[in-house]
Parts: C-alpha cells; sequence; structure tokens
C-alpha cells in the first residue's frame, strides 16, 4: 500500500513542507516585515502590537519572530480549523521555550484558538 503523503491531519508532515529552503526564507521575510511594522509603532513605555495569524497551521513565523521581546509584540493569537495542528504549535512553542529556559510567563502572550 501505498504512503498517504498528505498532510491534512498530519501536522509532522506538514511542518517537513516548512522546512523547504523556499518556505523557510519566505516565513523569514515574513518575520522581519512584522519585526519591522512592530518596531516603527512602538511607542515608549507602551506594550507591542497584536498579532492575529489566521490558519496558523504550526505556527511556523514563530520561530523567526522573538516571542521573549513584549515590547515588540503583546498578544499573538494563532487560529486554525485543525486541533491537532494547533496541539502540536502548542507544543512545539513551550517546548521551545523551555529549551531556551524562559518562561512562558514572561513573553508574549500567545494563544491558540
Amino acid at each position: 500500500m501505498a504512503q498517504d503523503l498528505t498532510y491534512k491531519d498530519n501536522p509532522e508532515l506538514y511542518e517537513e513542507v516548512e522546512n523547504i529552503p523556499g518556505e523557510k526564507a519566505m516565513f523569514s521575510k515574513a518575520a522581519d516585515v512584522i519585526t519591522l511594522f512592530a518596531a516603527q509603532k512602538r511607542k515608549p513605555n507602551k506594550i507591542g502590537i497584536s498579532i492575529l495569524d489566521l490558519c496558523c497551521g504550526t505556527a511556523p513565523i514563530y520561530e523567526y519572530l522573538n516571542l521573549h521581546e513584549q515590547s515588540l509584540f503583546d498578544k499573538i493569537t494563532g487560529v486554525d480549523i485543525s486541533p491537532k495542528y494547533l496541539e502540536y504549535a502548542k507544543r512545539k512553542y513551550y517546548s521551545k521555550l523551555a529549551y531556551q529556559q524562559l518562561d512562558p510567563e514572561l513573553g508574549v502572550n500567545l494563544e491558540f484558538i
């Protein structure tokens, strides 16, 4: 039987697609644009911008944003139709924070819906 290569309900397989060099370059460029926008909107002693990430999937762009820089980003809401993708994105984000020994309570308010 042929291997099922659809990634509809397989966030691990979809993440392989996100790791293609052209895809990585796209997410990196998008993160640069978002960061530049956030820096331009930042006001002294104010919280950062909020982001609504529709169809966030496994949340690949979060790998390229400094989510521990609350002066740039206040809240990011990732929205996706797939509970499997949302759960995967949550695990990936919080394991990244743990690996970096960062307290999730001190970073950007990240919510998945």
